[in-house]
């Protein structure tokens, strides 16, 4: 709200779809608006921040645009200020609340002051609410900065850290929340060259994690002790992120702890969505599987794959139960595209699920026999 209080605020929230139409308006008389910043470029908190409840839900996915228009009794030399305007996209897939076309920054940590050329512990990333009953956490989208695997002379090192998602105790503090983990060991390869953020590497979870309806969760990447080389991500750094993410970093008494980032937004986001996750396994990896043709199948079905790369190669169907119907050990197979010809002629009718296993990654589609 500015650096000055603001008496007879008004304020009108409006939601249009990708066609421009508006889908909701909501209208609000706030009174006097008190502001608890002391200068021109102090962030934003939580004590000045506008919150306005609309009501609206979309009923389609797609993009949005979220508008607010603000009127008060102080004259305004520049109206068109006043009116704020930020693109949403509403997806069951991906969740952030990073824009990744105006990815800004790299958020890195500080060198250390207990060893020499090592970096602090850091980590990074945001909250998420679940509204809905049988959401699946999948795993972690993240765009890792430039700099993400090299040392304090530029050049590659070791560099530990994990994926953690907190579902959030108010009681205990983000920091001290439970949460499941995943280990990693980065690979120089996820790391977006300076001035690209097109690479977003998925980290997937061991194993899918249930959410809880209505719970809060923080989703991040964090490497809790002192490191050889930095783990960076790519970041809109003026973001006024309004304390939905936050940073790992060094308290007064000298312990690491999560503190909410209030300009900040880290590229890092959760997966819910099983196609998603399996699409982003496929690009970062370098493999794909092709749907079966034909599907449905009576007799025999054909299914191509594709590697990026020479792999040990293992082919498995099951059926709707888990059981094995087929396993083939392909061995290793060389880079390019590949087949796997299936006689089903033989099978019950129903739902399989085949899966390709190479060195260890796994993608799953699904068949249907008549």
């Amino acid at each position: 709200m500015g650096i000055e209080d603001q008496t007879n605020v008004e304020a009108l929230v409006e939601v249009f779809d990708d066609s421009g139409n508006e889908v909701s308006a909501t209208s609000a008389s706030l009174g006097t608006v008190f502001t608890f910043a002391n200068a021109a470029n102090c962030p934003a908190n939580a004590q000045d921040t506008l919150y306005i409840a609309t009501g609206w839900e979309p009923t389609a996915t797609g993009t949005y645009t979220l508008q607010i228009t603000l009127t008060a009794d102080s004259m305004d030399a520049s109206p068109l200020n006043n009116v704020l305007a930020k693109d949403i996209l509403y997806t069951v897939d991906e969740y952030g609340h990073d824009d990744e076309n105006v990815h800004d920054g790299e958020m890195r940590p500080r060198e250390s002051e207990e060893i020499t050329d090592f970096y602090d512990p850091t980590g990074y990333g945001s909250y998420f609410h679940c509204p809905n009953p049988g959401t699946m956490a999948y795993g972690l989208a993240v765009r890792f900065g430039p700099n993400s695997g090299l040392n304090i002379d530029g050049d590659v090192a070791d560099l530990e850290f994990e994926t953690r998602l907190y579902e959030f105790d108010g009681a205990v503090g983000l920091t001290d929340s439970p949460f499941e983990a995943g280990y990693w060991v980065f690979n120089t390869d996820w790391a977006n060259p300076e001035g690209v953020n097109a690479i977003e590497t998925f980290l997937a979870f061991d194993d899918p994690i249930e959410m809880t309806e209505d719970a809060f969760y923080f989703a991040s990447v964090i490497s809790e002790y002192e490191a050889e080389a930095e783990l960076t991500v790519l970041a809109q750094l003026n973001s006024d992120t309004d304390n939905s993410t936050g940073r790992y970093s060094q308290a007064g008494d000298g312990s690491f702890v999560w503190f909410t980032s209030q300009t900040s937004t880290p590229a890092v986001r959760l997966i819910t969505s099983e196609r998603e996750a399996v699409e982003l396994l496929e690009m970062g990896h370098g493999i794909r599987l092709e749907q079966s043709i034909p599907n449905p199948a009576t007799a025999s079905t054909m299914v191509r794959f594709e590697l990026g790369q020479a792999r040990d190669v293992t082919f498995v169907v099951r059926d709707a139960m888990g059981r094995t119907v087929q396993e083939d050990a392909l061995g290793m197979l060389a880079a390019g595209i590949h087949t796997v010809d299936l006689n089903v002629s033989g099978w019950s009718s129903g739902v399989y699920t085949y899966t390709l296993v190479a060195d260890g990654l796994r993608s799953t589609k699904k068949l249907t026999v008549k």
